[in-house]
């Protein structure tokens, strides 16, 4: 609910922006761009205006301290790396499986949008696929969706748009339930 009341003021500047490029649709160049300058400047101050108030109603109370993490001995050496060459190869194999069975649906939701080019009910099951199994295939996969998100250069908006629900549609709990996590 926090999220959504500092939004609103951030909505009503958009709105903002919206309508005064509607009115100047007919206007000069410099118009528009002053328009288009002073909109930004009232969605800009509306957002630290926002900021501001969330960081007065941040309580101390929240705030978790961790203890730091002590620097490891010289001569540590990684479990992993401690293991006989049949147990990572037991290892990679499991991990193997488990993301071939994790993608097995975006593999057949690809084939798909190759057998059926230009369908788009089939393409918005590819990006929901797309987007559930990189859910699945953990914190990796999730971490690279979140940065090919942030990627139009790269895929269509049709793709940046699913995955950037990895950044925006994250789950939210309350910051004792962070805390009763770390504990």
């Amino acid at each position: 609910s926090t999220a959504r009341s500092l939004q609103q003021p951030l909505g009503r500047a958009r709105a903002f922006a919206q309508q005064a490029a509607v009115e100047q649709r007919g206007s000069s160049a410099v118009a528009r761009v002053t328009a288009g300058a002073v909109a930004a400047a009232a969605a800009y101050g509306a957002y630290r205006a926002c900021e501001s108030w969330a960081l007065l109603k941040r309580d101390e109370a929240d705030e978790v301290q961790l203890q730091m993490v002590p620097e490891p001995a010289p001569n540590f050496v990684h479990p992993y790396e401690a293991w006989p060459w049949y147990a990572k190869a037991w290892f990679t194999f499991k991990r193997s499986v488990f993301l071939v069975w994790v993608f097995a649906p975006f593999m057949c939701a690809s084939t798909l949008v190759l057998l059926f080019k230009g369908s788009t009910s089939c393409r918005d099951y590819w990006l929901e696929q797309m987007l559930e199994c990189t859910q699945r295939a953990g914190a990796a996969f999730q971490k690279f969706g979140q940065w090919l998100s942030m990627r139009p250069d790269m895929f269509p908006p049709d793709v940046i748009q699913a995955l950037s629900k990895l950044r925006a549609d994250a789950p939210a709990h309350s910051g004792a339930e962070s805390k009763r996590m770390l504990k």
